[in-house]
């Protein structure tokens, strides 16, 4: 969310993996397209998941910019994402 403070240090991103893995299961990433230019690696990308409560479907769509700092470790992320969720059954709808 753009609104929310981000998330800093390796704890908050850790707690926020581990939250997503106790609410989504078969989740699929791909990377449709990307470009680098010098330190900074730009994608577009969809990925789909189920929520664990409810079995609804979710898709996503979004575009990427990370910074990587000189250690190799991406040091800024931002990301756009679009979502959709279906209750399943419902796909079409």
């Amino acid at each position: 969310d753009p609104f929310e403070p981000p998330l800093a240090g390796h704890n908050a991103l850790r707690a926020y993996l581990l939250e997503a893995a106790d609410v989504e299961r078969y989740y699929d990433m791909a990377i449709e397209r990307h470009w680098v230019a010098g330190d900074t690696a730009l994608a577009a990308w969809h990925a789909s998941w189920n929520r664990v409560v409810g079995d609804v479907k979710v898709r996503q769509a979004g575009f990427l910019s990370a910074e990587v700092g000189e250690d190799g470790r991406i040091g800024r992320l931002k990301m756009w994402t679009v979502t959709r969720e279906h209750l399943a059954g419902q796909e079409g709808a």
